[in-house]
């Protein structure tokens, strides 16, 4: 049917013929509004995220230009980028119950110092981090045992934290890597909650391959857009964090994007369930909601607020993987 597509459910939507995905070459559909940037408060945009049902993939749509970017990071405080949280808060009796159970049935695949020795004793002995951020994971892979460190990132504030943490560091993006590495292969390349913010992340995927060791490895995390919680939540769900996420990514189009940019599949990990119900997310949930509001978008009181998490709860605890966890995770080769 021209200009129609079949949803997933069954039913019929309208294509937007000017916007093709990147991975599947075919129409998006328009998937969601997100009224405003909770992040920053004079912010009255409506954002509009398009779909594409064939790869699974959500972009925001028209793509903003370079200083349209830069003005989404003028914030007073970046999860990636602090060491605190502005919307963390005390949890109740209740909260603390659920935020428990949901930690009993967490099975998530962390990147800590324990998975980067395991690393390192199967042959990963230098890295380079890309959009390291303030050097967590830089530190993480140190105290793992891993020596030679490299962390990128286009933000300065960022790269002083990571300087004073005593690493190399360099100016640059995914899709424009900094000069002063080119020439340098490293064992493992990491980029975790990054490809989601690149404008163009096929461009970004072929980059990377120039960094990557012949029998190295390619480190993938983002936010996982088949989570319970999106479809509960919807333009409200904490990890969307529009305008500054541009892709939304599941396994299925993050594995095609994969395929397409040359990496081949190791494994496919997921992690972030117990942190679902914790200070933090839940402080992300009230801010996003009283925010949108002020738009006439939802209401939503603390009763209700309780009675929904509860519910998540018991929908995901049980529930497979990839409606369970917040982020998914690819490990990848050249091919």
């Amino acid at each position: 049917m021209p200009g129609t597509m079949q949803r997933l459910d069954g039913g019929v939507v309208k294509v937007d013929e000017r916007y093709v995905c990147p991975i599947s070459g075919g129409k998006m559909r328009k998937w969601l509004e997100v009224p405003g940037d909770f992040r920053r408060k004079d912010d009255e945009s409506v954002y509009e995220l398009f779909w594409c049902e064939e790869s699974g993939l959500g972009q925001l749509l028209p793509r903003p230009n370079e200083e349209e970017i830069t003005s989404f990071y003028q914030l007073d405080a970046y999860y990636t980028h602090q060491d605190y949280d502005p919307y963390k808060r005390g949890l109740s009796f209740d909260e603390k119950v659920c935020a428990h159970i949901a930690w009993r049935f967490d099975r998530s695949k962390e990147l800590n110092a324990t998975r980067f020795r395991e690393l390192k004793g199967a042959g990963i002995k230098s890295c380079c981090d890309v959009g390291c951020g303030g050097g967590g994971s830089l530190i993480r892979m140190r105290d793992g045992g891993i020596e030679e460190l490299v962390g990128i990132d286009p933000d300065p504030d960022a790269r002083e934290s990571v300087k004073e943490n005593g690493f190399e560091v360099y100016s640059g993006t995914a899709e424009e890597l900094p000069a002063e590495i080119e020439g340098r292969r490293f064992d493992m390349v990491l980029m975790t909650h990054v490809l989601e913010h690149t404008v163009d992340p096929v461009a970004a995927l072929k980059s990377l391959q120039s960094l990557v060791s012949d029998d190295g490895l390619l480190v993938i995390e983002v936010p996982n857009h088949d989570n319970y919680g999106l479809k509960m939540w919807r333009e409200a769900w904490p990890w969307l964090d529009v305008p500054r996420h541009l892709n939304f990514f599941t396994k299925k189009s993050l594995v095609e994007l994969c395929g397409i940019t040359g990496w081949e599949i190791v494994s496919v990990e997921y992690r972030g369930y117990c942190r679902q119900f914790q200070q933090n997310w839940l402080g992300y949930e009230e801010e996003i909601i009283e925010h949108q509001e002020r738009f006439g978008k939802r209401k939503s009181g603390t009763f209700g607020l309780k009675v929904r998490r509860w519910w998540r709860l018991l929908r995901t605890m049980f529930n497979d993987d990839k409606r369970k966890y917040d982020s998914v995770r690819i490990i990848a080769k050249l091919k």
